[in-house]
């Protein structure tokens, strides 16, 4: 992944809150072919777990042992020019934030250990305080048995943040203010910008 030093996040909260806050991960997975897949991802003690119907290709070719890629992007935002000190000195652009994960597969078919997985990933995102139990208990084991979870064991992280460092301090509080008064979907940046940043408003 293209990492100019500038953007290089080596912050681990930072990293820990981006993939909290965008958990369906793009898997990419490349062995005998290329399979790119989606796969909603939660911390499960010092690993990653997730899961996938066992009709996806993934599931079909991927063994423990094998080394798989994860990617976590978080929402974009523009960055107008007319959001710095000399507009017309400067063109558009985009901050944001992305992730690259490799990582040791551990395929898992032992259906009470995928269980216990839904039931963690369940309880990250719920909510509206729904629970397996409210799903017929007679329909749960077919549901699991169309299902492989898996844990992935981090090798190595690729950490980009791309939150107007090389800018000055006039114009990357700004920015900041300026996402505070766009659309929801630019408050992840706007909001990681201030920790990184240590602005309080």
């Amino acid at each position: 992944m293209f990492i100019p030093h500038e953007f290089e996040n080596k912050n681990d909260e930072l990293n820990k809150i981006l993939i909290q806050n965008n958990p369906l991960a793009l898997l990419i997975y490349n062995n005998e072919c290329l399979e790119v897949t989606n796969i909603p991802i939660s911390f499960f003690g010092d690993k990653l777990v997730g899961h996938l119907s066992i009709r996806n290709e993934v599931c079909k070719m991927a063994k423990t042992g094998d080394i798989s890629h994860l990617i976590f992007n978080s929402h974009s935002s523009y960055i107008s020019p007319s959001w710095y000190r000399n507009p017309s000195m400067n063109v558009p652009t985009w901050n944001y934030c992305t992730i690259k994960l490799t990582a040791k597969i551990n395929k898992i078919t032992d259906k009470q250990n995928i269980k216990t997985i839904l039931e963690h990933q369940i309880r990250d995102f719920e909510r509206s305080q729904w629970t397996m139990n409210d799903f017929p208990a007679s329909l749960l084991d077919d549901m699991i048995s169309e299902i492989n979870a898996f844990e992935f064991k981090i090798k190595s992280i690729e950490s980009k943040f791309k939150i107007s460092q090389n800018r000055s301090k006039e114009d990357q509080i700004s920015v900041i203010k300026n996402l505070q008064k766009s659309k929801d979907d630019t408050l992840f940046i706007h909001n990681i910008m201030k920790q990184y940043y240590e602005i309080n408003e």
